[in-house]
């Protein structure tokens, strides 16, 4: 009995610890330059910003991964428009942690 409760406890750790994990490659993605985010950057958000990708069909497991956790990562944050280039008016989240086009008075 005593093992089994560690077992589930030690799941719940890892399972925090990946999100974690997951969360901080988002961070690393948006904030800093290399040679992965170069890719990442080209192959999935093609000019978008993060909160404006979403799953496709033959995404990489990796990457379906951090898409489950992109909603922890940008909660709470908000967008900074500076110039506009890679603001989306409508498809950027403003209201109700929705974007403009699916809020049904807006819209």
């Amino acid at each position: 009995m005593e093992y089994y409760h560690f077992k589930q406890e030690r799941g719940w750790i890892r399972h925090k610890m990946n999100i974690s994990l997951l969360r901080k490659w988002w961070w690393k993605l948006e904030n800093e330059t290399g040679i992965w985010q170069d890719i990442i950057k080209a192959k999935y958000l093609h000019d978008k910003p993060i909160d404006a990708v979403h799953h496709r069909i033959g995404d990489s497991h990796i990457w379906s991964d951090l898409l489950k956790v992109k909603n922890i990562y940008m909660k709470g944050r908000s967008i900074h428009t500076r110039n506009g280039k890679k603001t989306l008016f409508w498809l950027d989240t403003w209201l109700e942690n929705k974007p403009l086009c699916n809020i049904p008075s807006v819209g």
